[in-house]
């Protein structure tokens, strides 16, 4: 989902009150990134915990709920500013916390250096986190991993045309990560500007 989906489905689902703490928060964590060290675990509490689809199932591990989204939007709001915060949010959360920054990775500049995050959510048995942890951002990653080492094994194998096509299709998929990575922080602005204006 993008964040616009985000923002939309999120102001259909939760309350007033909820929708009103999430953009507070937005601010506040724009313009102190440690304010969401005491936010980001009230998201639940503030803004919900139902399904963002009403007519989801809250059993599928794939179906977004609403502190999902709040978390986020919260954590997009913070631009570059978030990563240096997402290590202990991960560590010190509890399920849904992680699960929320676990999503929140496709929507923040961070090129590969999420991975680790994505690491230890897959080692755990918890289907929730799992699904959350190979989404978009595992996806683009994985991708460029992917041909990477099918570049190494047509190498070895000496199938240089199967190697210069992985080559170069692993180079598209680094220029466009690397766009979207130069770009997190003029998106971020305009959709934070965009949501501010119309509150």
């Amino acid at each position: 989902m993008t964040l616009e989906e985000l923002r939309q489905a999120l102001e259909e689902t939760a309350t007033p009150e909820g929708v009103d703490w999430v953009r507070e928060t937005e601010a506040a964590v724009a313009a102190d990134p440690t304010a969401v060290r005491a936010r980001f675990p009230a998201a639940g509490r503030k803004a919900g915990r139902g399904t963002l689809d009403p007519d989801a199932d809250h059993d599928d591990v794939h179906a977004w709920t609403v502190d999902d989204a709040a978390r986020v939007l919260i954590l997009a709001a913070m631009g570059e500013a978030a990563e240096p915060e997402l290590a202990e949010l991960y560590r010190f959360g509890d399920a849904a916390e992680r699960r929320g920054l676990l999503r929140a990775l496709a929507h923040l500049p961070l090129g590969n250096r999420g991975r680790r995050l994505v690491d230890d959510a897959i080692r755990t048995n918890d289907t929730r986190l799992v699904a959350a942890a190979l989404g978009p951002y595992a996806t683009e990653h994985l991708e460029i991993a992917s041909y990477r080492l099918l570049e190494r094994v047509a190498v070895w194998a000496g199938d240089e045309r199967t190697a210069e096509v992985a080559r170069e299709n692993r180079a598209d998929e680094e220029r466009m990560a690397a766009w979207i990575d130069d770009h997190w922080d003029r998106f971020a602005e305009l959709a934070l500007a965009e949501h501010l204006t119309r509150a």
